[in-house]
């Protein structure tokens, strides 16, 4: 049995938990790395490779933007991703 990539493992666990995105800061993208077997490390750069994983993986997720504040009230933007539909990823499959 072939392993399975963050991505993959990110579909599984979001839909364990009944949820159809992840952003950056979730607390979920933990979940995700120790279910992915990633190494350790400091949670910013966890964070940041799994979303540079799901980056890769567009058949899986489609990446968009959220903007809000943070804690200071300064305007910030951060990395989402959502997870495909099995008919949105039918429908930009250009591979035919």
């Amino acid at each position: 049995m072939a392993r399975k990539t963050i991505a993959e493992t990110a579909r599984e666990v979001l839909a364990e938990e009944g949820l159809c995105a992840v952003s950056w800061g979730d607390g979920i993208l933990g979940a995700i790395a120790t279910r992915a077997g990633m190494a350790s490390g400091h949670p910013l750069a966890v964070m940041e490779r799994v979303l540079a994983a799901l980056g890769r993986a567009p058949d899986l997720f489609e990446p968009g933007r959220l903007q809000g504040h943070d804690r200071s009230g300064r305007l910030r933007t951060v990395r989402t991703f959502r997870l495909r539909t099995m008919g949105a990823a039918a429908a930009t499959d250009h591979s035919t």
